[in-house]
């Protein structure tokens, strides 16, 4: 030791008449730096896809499923009835704004951060996804089978879901303003840190929900099924309308 600071060894590497440090860690695996290729970015945007054949035609794919279209271009494309499920594992982050969806089904699928701004999605499938930070502004999702889905900091905002099937799904922190629910069967849904103020809710199944730290201030309930609901900590005042003869659970 000798109180002596000992030298960083280096290591010189020589190819003809050029000349390379490499640093300690590429003396121990001896693998030089190598840099990584961008991945090529799906663009799909305005075509008309009728068949899961268009798909693998568009992209020179095999017929094997694609692992994911991250961060996709499908915006105006038309694709109804398409099983995006048998396309690709995951669509994180795809733009789907204005595109023709009606009938598709995503069911199975990673749909974390994607966009269906103005998206029609009628009678579309996505049971028992789990959908995060998406934006389904203004979107269609008239008789939509969300059965089991899980939807946390998405925003819904504007969309229509009349008629739509949300039967034990979860919806957390989602923006529901401007949402119309009339008719959505909402059977053993539950919906924590949500506002239900002024949205349409005629005709809408609460059948046996969880209501948890709703804001149900400016709502109108009276033509909404409330039997066995469950009511957790919400903001209620004089301004919620309950139907006829119903009686706040303990």
């Amino acid at each position: 030791m000798n109180g002596r600071r000992r030298a960083r060894p280096r290591v010189t590497l020589t190819t003809g008449d050029s000349t390379k440090r490499a640093t300690r860690k590429s003396q121990v695996t001896g693998k030089p730096k190598t840099k990584t290729k961008p991945k090529k970015v799906v663009n799909l945007s305005g075509l008309e896809l009728r068949s899961i054949e268009d798909f693998h035609r568009e992209l020179n794919l095999s017929s094997t499923l694609s692992t994911s279209f991250k961060k996709g271009n499908f915006k105006a494309c038309k694709a109804p009835g398409i099983d995006f499920s048998q396309v690709a594992k995951s669509f994180n982050g795809a733009d789907f704004t204005g595109a023709d969806l009606t009938g598709a089904s995503f069911t199975s699928t990673n749909l974390h951060k994607i966009d269906f701004t103005e998206t029609n999605l009628s009678a579309a499938k996505l049971c028992g996804v789990y959908v995060k930070n998406a934006v389904i502004v203004e979107a269609n999702l008239t008789e939509a089978d969300l059965t089991g889905v899980i939807l946390e900091g998405v925003k819904l905002n504007g969309s229509d879901l009349t008629g739509a099937v949300l039967s034990g799904a979860t919806l957390k922190k989602v923006n529901l303003a401007g949402v119309n629910l009339s008719g959505a069967q909402c059977t053993l849904a539950t919906f924590i840190d949500v506002s239900f103020s002024r949205i349409e809710l005629a005709g809408t199944s609460l059948f046996h929900a969880t209501l948890k730290r709703v804001d149900l201030r400016c709502t109108d309930l009276r033509l909404v099924e409330l039997e066995g609901v469950k009511i957790q900590d919400c903001k209620i005042d004089e301004t919620t309308l309950w139907p006829g003869g119903f009686t706040l659970p303990n």
